[in-house]
């Protein structure tokens, strides 16, 4: 009932303005034209399938290691783009066998992690399962977990537990 994808995230910001600048511009996802009005500016963006909401919060404080994680194809790269954009981002480090993943964070101080997962050159056999984790059928391809729900068929994401508190944007 409820596994079929995450909708959007919504994340406060202390500038709506320079926040939707970051977003767009420095991380390249789309701005959406149907929010409506709200009473709080805002914005609502486009990541891949899912969308992430801008709230202007004036005294909202980042939690500490509340974060998302952005997918990426080449981590190495996405980190070079953020350095180029005087964005402080984290060394990449390896969760063996899952991903490679950084961090960084917003003009707000949101962390954001960019996680590469890593996939098997290997053949190996690939294990599709139901909404409740039971399998359900195997074959042979790239080593990763399949998840569906209903008709739609989605990759697992994994969040890890190690986000530093000490990634931050320059100025």
């Amino acid at each position: 009932m409820f596994d079929v994808g995450v909708h959007h995230v919504s994340l406060n910001v202390t500038d709506a303005a320079e926040s939707i600048r970051f977003y767009v511009d420095v991380l390249g996802l789309g701005l959406r034209e149907d929010r409506p009005t709200f009473s709080v500016d805002g914005a609502w963006l486009q990541a891949g399938e899912q969308q992430i909401h801008l709230l202007e919060v004036a005294d909202f404080v980042a939690p500490i290691g509340q974060h998302f994680a952005l997918r990426v194809a080449d981590i190495d790269a996405a980190r070079s783009h953020l350095l180029r954009n005087d964005v402080t981002v984290s060394e990449p480090t390896e969760q063996p066998g899952i991903c490679r993943q950084c961090f960084f964070r917003d003009p707000t101080g949101n962390l954001i992690e960019l996680n590469q997962p890593i996939w098997s050159l290997a053949r190996s056999e690939r294990l599709t399962c139901d909404g409740g984790g039971r399998r359900t059928s195997t074959s042979w391809a790239p080593a990763r977990v399949i998840w569906s729900a209903s008709s739609r068929t989605e990759a697992s994401a994994v969040e890890s537990s190690s986000s530093p508190a000490n990634v931050s944007t320059s100025s």
